[in-house]
């Protein structure tokens, strides 16, 4: 008689989520940014406090539309920074996409954030990678989550980044 495992198991997971927030409306003019634009930074933000990812709790010291705010001792959203901090190579055309880490001057390597957890009570150790974009009016998110090792299959609802990060135009 076949039996079927209680615990299913595995080997290796690594979930992708991109995401899609937009970032100016056609209604609103081509320069107007929308209101909410920085919701998915900020809930990335969110979700690596609740998870203890150092990388995305500090995540807006990395990207290019946060400048620090000194009255308020803080960072702030600021979209016209992007075009500020554009590079000669990158020359910001709206028709292109731009990479929104700030550049590391010594590297011309893809600007994503490497990341890792300390093991949790299971000695799981949560590792990936994050590359935030900005591709014509839209704001883009690549977030990588992954354990190298077998992993109960109930506990991969725990790397599921899609109940704390809500973007406005869908996400897969």
């Amino acid at each position: 008689m076949n039996q079927t495992p209680t615990t299913w198991k595995v080997q290796n997971p690594c979930l992708t989520l991109y995401a899609f927030q937009l970032r100016q409306s056609v209604s609103q003019g081509n320069q107007e940014v929308m209101e909410n634009a920085d919701q998915l930074w900020e809930q990335c933000v969110t979700f690596g406090e609740q998870r203890q990812i150092l990388i995305l709790k500090s995540l807006k010291t990395e990207l290019r539309c946060y400048t620090y705010d000194r009255k308020q001792s803080k960072y702030c959203y600021n979209p016209n920074n992007e075009a500020q901090e554009v590079t000669a190579e990158e020359k910001l055309d709206p028709d292109d996409c731009l990479e929104l880490i700030r550049k590391d001057p010594k590297s011309n390597q893809a600007r994503q954030l490497r990341f890792h957890t300390e093991p949790d009570k299971d000695g799981l150790r949560l590792s990936g990678e994050i590359y935030p974009l900005r591709i014509h009016d839209t704001y883009a998110l690549d977030l990588t989550l992954r354990y190298r090792e077998t992993v109960d299959l109930i506990k991969l609802s725990q790397l599921n980044p899609t109940n704390h990060i809500q973007a406005s135009l869908g996400q897969t």
